[in-house]
């Protein structure tokens, strides 16, 4: 048996919109929260012992939009575009202070090399695209509503989609190895988890504030790797790819940055293994054979709106052998979060991205907690204020958004499970 992947996945119970790591406390000390949380996690008297400290970004909010820019894509750019001004509105009617940065899947390889599609390597690996007004990302300051909306419309619909698109409906035997392919077509190898930890750790522009609430928003009609990372070594998975190193990276670089994910894809099922009342399961070691059959739909439960999308996407464009996949990392990553996971094959994005907007702008009306049974909660603001909090399961729930530079201290315990 070929050992192909190793998914070291954290899966969270749906429900929350505030994104912020959550840690499964195994009795397996090599899976010791504290061993990843020096200095705010103690272990005593067969409790975890946390402290932490958030500072209030008063709305700051940096956004990465990761554009699958593969062929098959442009409908759901289009889409995308054409309702982004519900996700800027809702932003706005909060007076949040925003930035709004996008990138590609597109990621950087041997097979894949810095060529003209791409911009001599100027879309890949994580860097942010140039918008029409000249700027590396959008803020709430640049223009009015409209001039936002527009220059995002012109920046998330990629030309070297289209021009993919068009090529292979016109080669539709063109293999995807050849020379012409890769002259007319951007990676179809999407790698939407890898660009946004690379955007993480390169911080391009210095687009990513450390005061600020990160949010991540993927548009792609397929998982990671296109899901061959169950059927080939050759799409084997990275730590860069998985949910838990995008998390990883957060909290090595921004210890008290809170994140949130946000998908649009082909969403999967419930997760099988996974009820409302359990806040976490780990999935470790799982060794496949593809003549085994071990794919990530055993996880999943099956779904027939998904199934439907699944064949819409396939038939999107007739003849030129694009598809879609089931999106199961990047909704792993989405649910780990607290995000909202948005359906691609949606007629109207609007809603979805209305959605997004107002969960994003709340962020700084809760702090998430590392368990659900908190016991010995003490919070402390700096300088203090009349606000009040409740705890709601691993929710600290604030009663108004905390002014400008105040410092949370949350001391609490956790029982190991």
């Amino acid at each position: 048996m070929r050992k192909l992947i190793r998914l070291a996945l954290i899966i969270f119970a749906m429900g929350y919109h505030v994104g912020c790591n959550k840690v499964k406390f195994a009795k397996d000390p090599n899976q010791d929260p504290c061993l990843s949380s020096p200095g705010t996690c103690t272990y005593i008297n067969g409790r975890y012992n946390w402290n932490e400290k958030v500072t209030a970004s008063l709305g700051k909010v940096d956004i990465l939009i990761v554009d699958d820019n593969s062929g098959s894509m442009s409908f759901e750019q289009n889409s995308m575009a054409q309702k982004f001004s519900q996700f800027v509105a809702a932003l706005d009617a909060k007076n949040v202070d925003y930035r709004i940065g996008i990138t590609t899947t597109d990621i950087s390889s041997p097979s894949n090399p810095a060529r003209g599609i791409n911009q001599s390597g100027a879309l890949q690996d994580g860097k942010l695209i140039s918008f029409p007004n000249g700027k590396m990302y959008l803020e709430n300051a640049f223009g009015s509503q409209s001039d936002r909306s527009s220059w995002f419309s012109q920046t998330i619909q990629r030309p070297e989609t289209i021009n993919c698109e068009n090529f292979v409906k016109n080669n539709p035997t063109i293999s995807s190895d050849s020379q012409s392919y890769l002259d007319n077509c951007p990676s179809g190898d999407e790698r939407g988890i890898y660009a946004a930890n690379l955007t993480i750790q390169n911080n391009p522009s210095g687009f990513i504030r450390p005061e600020a609430h990160l949010a991540i928003v993927i548009l792609s009609d397929e998982d990671v790797r296109s899901s061959n990372y169950y059927k080939s070594t050759k799409y084997g998975l990275s730590s860069m790819d998985l949910p838990l190193g995008l998390i990883g990276s957060v909290n090595t670089l921004y210890p008290s940055k809170t994140l949130s994910v946000h998908s649009i894809i082909v969403k999967p099922g419930a997760l099988q293994s996974v009820t409302q009342d359990q806040m976490n399961t780990v999935i470790t070691g799982l060794q496949a054979d593809p003549l085994m059959g071990y794919t990530p739909s055993q996880y999943f439960a099956s779904s027939s709106a998904g199934d439907a999308c699944l064949n819409q996407q396939s038939s999107q464009i007739p003849g030129a052998g694009f598809g879609g996949s089931y999106g199961y990392l990047y909704a792993l990553l989405t649910r780990q979060t607290g995000g909202i996971e948005g359906d691609i094959c949606a007629a109207d994005y609007g809603s979805q991205l209305s959605n997004m907007g107002s969960s994003i702008a709340e962020q700084v009306k809760e702090v998430q907690l590392k368990c659900s049974d908190a016991r010995d909660l003490v919070v402390t603001m700096t300088p203090s204020n009349s606000i009040s909090y409740a705890l709601d399961g691993a929710t600290l729930r604030l009663s108004d958004a905390l002014p400008t530079g105040t410092q949370i201290s949350v001391s609490y315990t956790c029982t190991p499970n």
